[in-house]
């Protein structure tokens, strides 16, 4: 819609695992037919690292992280509720925070739609 259009709710997401450390960035593809996610997230004060989400059902995703390049091994990263529609997964996600983790700021993608603007705020 636009910058002009009005914002609207897409309800709790739960990114991120790590309660002391802000997420700063995630940006994630779903490749072909697959219903996963993959890319990359940042931490405050790290720089970024391998990240793969794999659908377990509606929004949850289980995350992992891969640190150290792509012959390392991959490790937990939680449960993560990655979107806000019932019916409808994220084809991608493209997200930073300006503050260290308190507010992001982007886009998301869904599964048969364009690009729409993201904002949200962290609550810790």
């Amino acid at each position: 819609g636009g910058e002009q259009a009005p914002w609207h709710r897409e309800g709790v997401w739960r990114i991120g695992d790590r309660p002391s450390q802000g997420l700063t960035r995630v940006q994630a593809t779903r490749l072909g037919d697959s219903n996963d996610l993959f890319g990359v997230a940042n931490y405050a004060g790290e720089g970024p690292i391998g990240f793969r989400a794999h659908w377990l059902s509606d929004n949850a995703y289980e995350v992992e992280y891969q640190w150290g390049g792509e012959r390392q091994p991959w490790n937990p990263g939680g449960i993560w509720r990655i979107g806000g529609r019932q019916n409808q997964r994220i084809a991608a996600v493209d997200i930073t925070s300006p503050d260290g983790g308190a507010t992001l700021v982007g886009q998301v993608q869904y599964v048969g739609e364009g690009p729409i603007g993201f904002r949200g705020k962290a609550q810790r």
